[in-house]
This record gives structure tokens, sequence and C-alpha cells, in this order.
């Protein structure tokens, strides 16, 4: 098995996660980032979507956040996010019914065409989430 490191994901509710990882793959604000064991310091602004990490057993595990900051530093990788949803936290059904919700806002404006497309960026991740582990 890979080396692992100190992985934490925090919300302003709660810590949701708090493990030994040893691949973890975040959601950068401008395209994807793995991080592995003795990556160099780093401070990344997320994106929403999928953060993928392979927990201390080398089972893949997968979160949805809602953007926020990554931290990386001695072998720690800490994620503040607003909101982190696990698998099991939200049903497809309604993620489906947000990716309605979404497909239905108005987008008359630039404002609106942009607040539209995040929800449905937010909600399509979503439904891949729930068909995840």
């Amino acid at each position: 098995m890979a080396s692992t490191m100190k992985f934490s994901v925090v919300t302003p509710e709660a810590q949701v996660v708090d493990v030994e990882a040893s691949d973890i793959f975040l959601p950068a604000h401008d395209g994807g980032m793995e991080i592995l064991s003795g990556h160099a310091p780093l401070l990344s602004n997320l994106g929403i979507g999928l953060l993928k990490y392979c927990d201390a057993s080398n089972n893949e595990r997968t979160i949805f956040i809602d953007s926020g900051f990554g931290h990386v530093v001695n072998n720690e990788v800490t994620i503040l996010t607003r909101e982190a949803i696990l698998p099991g936290d939200i049903s497809t059904q309604e993620a489906q019914q947000a990716l309605t919700d979404a497909e239905a806002l108005p987008s008359s404006n630039t404002e609106e065409v942009n607040t539209r497309n995040q929800a449905i960026q937010r909600a399509q991740q979503l439904i891949t989430l729930t068909n995840t582990n």
C-alpha cells in the first residue's frame, strides 16, 4: 500500500472526515488535482464537485464538496468547504429533483445564466455521487 497522509474535511457545522488516506483527488476551481503522500505545500481554491480519496484499507471514497479551500502541508491535507455530502446523505430522487429545479431556473441575463449553470453542475455532481460507494 502507498504511504498515507492525514486527511480531513471540515464544514462550518462539523468535521466530516478525519482519516489516513493514500491518494486524494480534489476538484480545484480550474480542474482536478491529485495529491499523493509527500506532496509539496499547497493552498488551492476548490470548485464544486466530487472529492475522491483512498482510505487506509485502499477503498475509494467519494464526497461532494461545494467549493472551499484545500491546504496541503507536512503530509496533512485539510479541506475547508461550505458543504460536504456523503453518498448516503442524499438519494437519487433528491439529486434528480435538484437537477429539475436547476433547469427550471430563469436564464434571461448573464447573472441568471451563471447561477443556473452552477446549480445544474451541482445537481449533476450530486447525481453522480448517488451512484458511487
